[in-house]
């Protein structure tokens, strides 16, 4: 193992001094559905689906046999009150029109993000597997002139394994480790007509440049379960993580293979450690199974930044997000969530392993009060345990 770590940095190190390097930063896919849109955050003591493993790969030893099955998710968000007339009227507006318009408000940001349908894994005998893909473009419109496209296409492929030691009580102590994998094809489009950004009538797709990023990361955790009413856990992300772009001056150079690109090795991507908690309110005997689970979740994120000196940190609230989800006769769920950016809502429909979540977020009221006024909206639909 030490020999491969150790070759490793060594290709990449060597790919970094032959490098004519350029500017780009690779960001590691994130997974979630409108659920954890709903709660801000995909919670790494909540081993309730699937979806915990990516969080916190110790939850495949408590969670028990789960799968995924194609999956939808679709996530827009921006400053509507600038950006919606614009789209509305982007199709049939004269320059001059928009012109005034963003001249008016500054800019009109979009972004949107769709994970699946390519979307299948497992969890059984505490070994867990998952492939995705996801899809996302943004938008940044400065003047008639001037705006920014970007968009791309990722696909990720993560496995791994927790060990569980079950403890009299209904305690369970789960150690995990897992391994992810992506490749990210990015667009980036620069000093586009406005017009052209927003009904993509002007967009010469054969002349934007492209970054193929080829990354990995490793994930170990630890979750702790308590009479199955408390949860403590730990979960630090991209523990070891790298990755190798590549940038291609047109979509033809990367059809054809060609070999004249740019290269740049970045070694490694962030690390995350996470904490976590969660507690399970037995209601349901009580209620006579009205309310049939409701949950109470905690993430205080980057926990390591609190130890290094040559970070600065004003408030160290802004690491931490709570979340709260209550379930109404096993089928109707209502989520809350609060962090320093956001504050969200949501709704979810079970109907057995087919799931039905819609979730509201805004920039404007989360713990930190900011100028921007941020809206979106997520809606996921699938099948998964």
């Amino acid at each position: 193992m030490k020999k491969i770590i150790s070759c490793t940095l060594l290709i990449f190190t060597l790919c970094l001094i032959s490098a004519e390097t350029f500017t780009y930063t690779p960001n590691f896919p994130e997974i979630y559905t409108s659920r954890e849109v709903a709660l801000t955050d995909n919670y790494v003591a909540d081993y309730s689906t699937y979806f915990s493993v990516w969080a916190n790969p110790a939850n495949a030893g408590i969670t028990g046999d789960k799968f995924l099955l194609p999956f939808l998710s679709f996530d827009m968000y921006s400053d509507f009150k600038k950006s919606f007339p614009l789209i509305l009227s982007a199709f049939d507006a004269t320059e001059d029109i928009i012109n005034e318009y963003i001249n008016q408000n500054d800019t009109a940001p979009l972004n949107m993000n769709v994970t699946g349908p390519l979307c299948i894994g497992a969890v059984k005998n505490n070994f867990f597997w998952g492939i995705f893909n996801n899809t996302y473009t943004s938008t940044d419109v400065k003047t008639v002139d001037e705006g920014i496209v970007t968009g791309g296409e990722q696909t990720v492929f993560t496995t791994g394994y927790a060990y569980p030691i079950k403890l009299p009580l209904k305690t369970v102590i789960s150690l995990g480790l897992s391994a992810k994998g992506f490749i990210d094809i990015q667009g980036l489009s620069e000093n586009q007509p406005a017009k052209g950004l927003i009904a993509l009538s002007k967009l010469n797709f054969e002349e934007i440049p492209l970054f193929t990023t080829f990354g990995f990361g490793f994930d170990v955790g630890l979750t702790i379960s308590l009479f199955d009413i408390f949860t403590a856990s730990a979960s630090w992300n991209n523990f070891f993580a790298g990755s190798y772009t590549q940038k291609y001056d047109t979509l033809l150079d990367l059809r054809s293979f060609a070999k004249k690109y740019d290269t740049l090795a970045t070694m490694p991507l962030e690390d995350n450690l996470i904490l976590g908690a969660a507690v399970k309110i037995p209601l349901e005997k009580i209620t006579k199974g009205l309310i049939s689970k409701f949950n109470v979740y905690a993430n205080y994120e980057h926990f390591l930044m609190i130890f290094d000196k040559e970070v600065q940190i004003e408030n160290y609230m802004d690491f931490l997000t709570v979340g709260t989800e209550l379930e109404l006769l096993s089928t109707i769920c209502l989520r809350a969530g609060l962090n320093s950016e956001h504050l969200a809502f949501g709704v979810g429909l079970k109907m057995g392993v087919i799931k039905m979540d819609v979730g509201l977020y805004s920039k404007a009221w989360g713990l930190n009060k900011v100028d921007t006024k941020e809206l979106g909206i997520s809606f996921s639909f699938g099948t998964y345990k």
